[in-house]
């Protein structure tokens, strides 16, 4: 399939087009008038920002009423290294959480390079946790739906480990009102309970995505997509999750007495736990972000019917995602 002669203008005579999507032309155009749906792929030579792209499709759904609006692009004549290799890795990384919900995290601080056709990306956090999840893979088969090029991926693992012990201990310094929830005496005999730490959860879930940004405490469930744990002072254990649910995914930190962590680390697994967790939402000077401090975690039950990542790439054909 080719392009058109036709423009967003065209189909959207009353709407006000961004600059940079002035002059895409259109190359295929989907819509359900029933389920007023509609998807558009636009033919570009030019990287268009995807804050722009986020901004349109809003737009545009909100202006006429539809339940979905996508606008998908191809670059043609051009590849990732002409479009401008800083400006088209942040494109990937806001796409790539579309496919593979919650690894936005993982990508912070990181930069991208491109050399003779590899893709090398420097990356702070959670390496392992990428290869986990086939990042490398999923970046593969969305550079070639853009740009139709062939690139290797690979992760390299930059995280510095003597800054990260020294910013941690200035965070847990500036931090005293911060304490692990006292260990509850051992009961004669043990029952089986949902508590993992902390208490009973019996607040209501919120998704992810909807966190107040005036919060002091949320409860949320999701899947533990990342962990890290370390030993600080104070015979204590600082553990750092990242927790995600179908909406998104938000760091949780927890500190927990080193006896107490050896106990529940079997709960608490990347990729295999799924929990409700209680805690306060604030600003964390060492992550320069705001995280989740929890005080309460409790085994979970996953809804029925919820999405996976691999379903999630079929249902939105990637191969297109823009």
């Amino acid at each position: 399939m080719s392009p058109t002669n036709l423009r967003l203008s065209n189909i959207f005579s009353d709407a006000i087009i961004p600059e940079a999507l002035t002059d895409s032309v259109i190359f295929d155009t989907k819509a359900n008038a029933a389920e007023r749906t509609m998807t558009i792929t636009i033919a570009s030579e030019v990287l268009i920002p995807y804050d722009i792209i986020e901004e349109f499709k809003k737009y545009i759904r909100e202006k006429y009423n539809l339940v979905s609006f996508l606008l998908k692009v191809k670059y043609i004549d051009t590849d990732p290294e002409t479009l401008g290799i800083e400006g088209y890795y942040k494109n990937l990384v806001f796409y790539i959480n579309e496919v593979v919900p919650g690894v936005r995290h993982l990508f912070l601080d990181s930069a991208a390079e491109l050399n003779e056709g590899v893709l090398t990306i420097h990356c702070k956090y959670g390496v392992g946790m990428l290869a986990d999840m086939k990042c490398a893979d999923t970046l593969k088969r969305l550079v070639y739906a853009q740009t139709g090029c062939n690139v290797e991926v690979e992760f390299i693992d930059e995280s510095d480990m003597v800054e990260y012990e020294k910013a941690l201990e200035e965070t847990l310094s500036s931090l005293p009102e911060i304490e692990a929830v006292p260990e509850a005496p051992e009961p004669e005999k043990k029952e089986e309970t949902d508590v993992i730490y902390g208490k009973e959860i019996k607040d209501e879930v919120i998704p992810i995505s909807e966190i107040p940004m005036d919060a002091k405490f949320v409860t949320l469930q999701g899947d533990i997509i990342f962990l890290d744990s370390r030993e600080v002072k104070n015979e204590k254990t600082m553990v750092k999750f990242y927790l995600a649910d179908e909406s998104d995914a938000f760091t949780c930190k927890a500190f927990f007495p080193n006896k107490k962590f050896a106990e529940i680390k079997g709960d608490l697994k990347a990729g295999k736990s799924h929990v409700k967790i209680k805690g306060r939402f604030q600003y964390d000077s060492f992550d320069k972000e705001n995280v989740i401090m929890v005080n309460d975690i409790n085994k979970a039950k996953k809804k029925p019917g919820r999405m996976d990542n691999a379903s999630f790439c079929q249902r939105n054909n990637i191969s297109c995602i823009a």
